[in-house]
């Protein structure tokens, strides 16, 4: 039976000799590197020497644009970090460790030369308000991980998107509800072009220990999709149908083939002769 570690994909990060790294937090083993290739500089978030989140931009643009540009690289990286942080560590004490750890590499990052963000410190200020502490039950780390995603937000992003034998398992963190989820789906098309399509979601608690409850659903939605499998029969090899019909024009007989798209109703097609080419209104019923 698979878990949902079997869809979380990690995998060490190859850096090159000239990186350079901006900020480091040994406690967690995360850092923020920065490197330079064919004229982009990518700042890639790293926690324990597996790239959590990346983002990059031209070197080459007009100088007002580069200003902003370094900033939203920088912290759309980081807001990506924080989401796979989130979505994918599965132990809870780990993953607020890690957490707290990238807070602290943000802070960091915003004393540097370049990359000071009002927006980003005005949000911060605002994740200690009442709104924010009772979101998160009083959780500074997660209201302040929040601040900067609010500010940098990387819509649609989901850190895990993974298909393992005909399952695909994807998951979202909702900030604004404190909450994770995860979306189970199966998919499937016979030769005819007739399919379906199951899915099964659910959400839990940030700050939860998931991982149980996961693979709980994971075994049901796995049951679901067998019991499915033996309920549709196999498909069979069958031949496309087809229609006899004789040329209006040089009485000749021909047989062909119907389309897939008018195999299913009624329909009168126009046919062209192969012999001498005129057209011919040939009608089918299934």
């Amino acid at each position: 039976m698979y878990s949902i570690t079997d869809f979380i994909k990690n995998a060490d990060f190859l850096l090159p000799s000239d990186h350079e790294v901006l900020a480091s937090d040994p406690l967690t083993d995360a850092a923020i590197v920065q490197l330079d290739r064919d004229k982009r500089r990518t700042y890639v978030v790293l926690v324990e020497g597996q790239s959590y989140g990346l983002s990059s931009y031209d070197l080459e643009q007009q100088e007002r644009f580069l200003d902003e540009n370094r900033k939203t690289s920088m912290y759309s990286a980081i807001s990506r970090a924080l989401c796979k942080v989130m979505a994918t560590i599965t132990d809870s004490k780990k993953r607020i460790a890690v957490l707290q750890g990238i807070n602290a590499l943000t802070t960091k990052i915003q004393q540097l030369e370049g990359f000071h963000c009002p927006r980003l410190e005005a949000a911060q200020k605002d994740a200690k308000g009442d709104e924010a502490m009772a979101l998160f039950e009083g959780n500074t780390v997660f209201a302040t991980a929040e601040a900067c995603y609010l500010t940098y937000p990387t819509f649609n992003y989901t850190p895990i998107s993974d298909t393992v034998d005909g399952i695909k398992v994807e998951n979202v963190v909702q900030w604004g509800r404190a909450n994770l989820k995860f979306v189970m789906s199966h998919e499937e098309e016979n030769q005819d072009g007739l399919g379906q399509k199951i899915q099964r979601w659910f959400t839990a608690r940030l700050d939860a220990d998931w991982e149980a409850h996961v693979n709980a659903e994971l075994r049901k939605f796995h049951a679901v999709v067998a019991l499915l499998k033996e309920d549709t029969p196999a498909q069979k090899q069958s031949k496309a149908p087809v229609v006899g019909w004789t040329c209006s024009g040089c009485n000749r007989n021909h047989v062909a083939t119907v389309p897939r798209t008018h195999r299913y109703t009624s329909q009168t097609m126009n046919i062209a002769c192969p012999a001498c080419g005129k057209i011919n209104e040939v009608d089918y019923k299934p």
